[in-house]
């Protein structure tokens, strides 16, 4: 699907092994560790939308999804990359944005 000039693509990220989440914090970034992707939760007006993380289960969790805060240093690092240039290897985990299921 294409949106605004962008490529979207939508998926589910189920575990391998279910994590029993009682009393805990699952935190997660997803991130294309070359910084040519940008991975981001589907997003409406800039924000992300209320049903862009999912959990089904119990116990009842909170959901959040925090933005990135990178380094200037890091941003002005990523912004001198010329197109066919490659950053240091895991430079997009810097502008991952973590998912949270809390459920303490």
């Amino acid at each position: 699907m294409e949106r605004d000039g962008r490529l979207i693509f939508m998926f589910i990220l189920p575990l391998e092994t279910p994590q029993p989440l009682t009393d805990s914090l699952l935190s997660y970034q997803v991130f294309d560790p070359t910084y040519y992707i940008e991975v981001v939760h589907e997003e409406e007006d800039g924000q992300p939308r209320d049903d862009a993380l999912i959990y089904n289960g119990e116990p009842a969790c909170e959901l959040a999804i925090l933005p990135a805060d990178p380094d200037p240093e890091v941003v002005m690092q990523a912004a001198l990359l010329d197109k066919d240039e490659s950053g240091e290897p895991g430079l997009g985990r810097y502008f991952a944005e973590t998912g949270q299921i809390d459920c303490r």
